[in-house]
């Protein structure tokens, strides 16, 4: 029987190691096993129901702001803006995937994230909004020029899921991820809406993405949908 300290249920863990001693008595046939886990901290949402954190005007102010704050600082004097921990709401300290997008004049200027909740929310909104501004492969260096009229949006992803049936994505709610072998794409739910695609369109789309087939989402490509709660300064 195992006793923990702490409730696991919406929280992220990870096996860090496993052995038994069998490799040090030799004595297979009755042995015991050891294993260390790391507990990490909240993930955002609802664990049960897949349910986006549901943000408050304060956090999303915050986290915009820290968006915003990170990219003009590293463009007027090449360092990160600073953050005081004792100053973040509790809600930004959570772990949980989240996205950076940049708009200029409504057209993509970067989008850059993580799916998983590796780091407390606040230092992956300075990460990606740096990469976001600065790293996307597909657009070059933001420059203080494109400051103006330049949005910031933030999704906030909860933990993605395999679906059984494509039948399952819910266009506009759902964001989805198509993995097959080393080759993933990920698109989040309000590309869909965006770009008016169907079903279809979406998946084959991120098939493509991924520099799958077309069709690699009908057999072969693991699918996984996650939710977001999405808001911007726009």
């Amino acid at each position: 029987m195992i006793a923990l300290a702490i409730p696991l249920a919406d929280r992220a863990a990870e096996l860090v190691a496993y052995d038994t001693s069998c490799g040090v008595t030799g004595e297979c046939e009755s042995s015991v096993s050891y294993a260390a886990i790391r507990v990490l901290g909240r993930i955002a949402g609802d664990a049960k129901s897949g349910s986006p954190r549901a943000f408050g005007e304060r956090e999303r102010r915050f986290l915009l702001g820290l968006a915003r704050g990170n990219i003009r600082s590293h463009l007027m004097s090449g360092r990160q803006c600073p953050v005081i921990p004792a100053e973040v709401p509790e809600a930004c300290r959570a772990r949980s995937g989240v996205f950076v997008t940049l708009k200029r004049n409504g057209r993509l200027r970067g989008c850059i994230g993580t799916i998983t909740g590796e780091r407390p929310l606040f230092e992956s909104v300075l990460e990606n909004s740096y990469f976001a501004a600065f790293r996307d492969p597909r657009f070059g260096p933001l420059t203080r020029g494109e400051l103006e009229g330049l949005s910031v949006e933030i999704s906030v992803l909860t933990e993605p899921r395999a679906v059984r049936s494509v039948d399952e994505i819910v266009l506009g709610r759902d964001g989805i991820i198509v993995e097959l072998g080393n080759r993933r794409a990920l698109f989040l739910p309000q590309v869909a809406t965006e770009q008016n695609w169907t079903r279809e369109e979406f998946l084959t789309q991120a098939c493509r993405k991924a520099g799958l087939p077309d069709d690699a989402w009908r057999s072969g490509a693991v699918i996984y949908t996650f939710r977001a709660e999405v808001f911007g300064d726009a």
